[in-house]
């Protein structure tokens, strides 16, 4: 399952992190809608650091959601960035793993 078409993305640091995230990724997951999925997602950067996002589902009837973050501070260099799914059921799947640059960004 791919989150995006890239599988490599970058940021300036200081930026608002936002991934609209289509229904092919949760389709590919084999469901139908979101109904009582719970969906994390974090990105880990370079000093271990942990940045949840912030997830909203428009419609749990539908397939696609919008995560989101402020980057501010971030760490620069390589991060990782993946999705949690828990079903109802309880299983747990997990995205592929997105590599992140957060790079410096030089206009103040």
């Amino acid at each position: 399952m791919t989150i995006s078409p890239n599988a490599f993305k970058s940021i300036k640091q200081g930026a608002t992190f936002i991934e609209v995230i289509p229904p092919t990724v949760a389709s590919g997951l084999g469901l139908t809608d979101l109904v009582g999925v719970v969906v994390e997602s974090s990105i880990v950067t370079l000093d271990a650091a942990e940045h949840s996002l912030a997830v909203v589902i428009p419609d749990p009837t539908g397939l696609g959601f919008t995560l989101s973050s402020q980057t501010e501070g971030w760490k620069l260099g390589d991060a990782h960035w993946d999705i949690k799914f828990t079903l109802p059921s309880g299983r747990i799947i997990y995205s592929n793993t997105i590599l992140i640059q957060i790079i410096k960004h030089y206009t103040s």
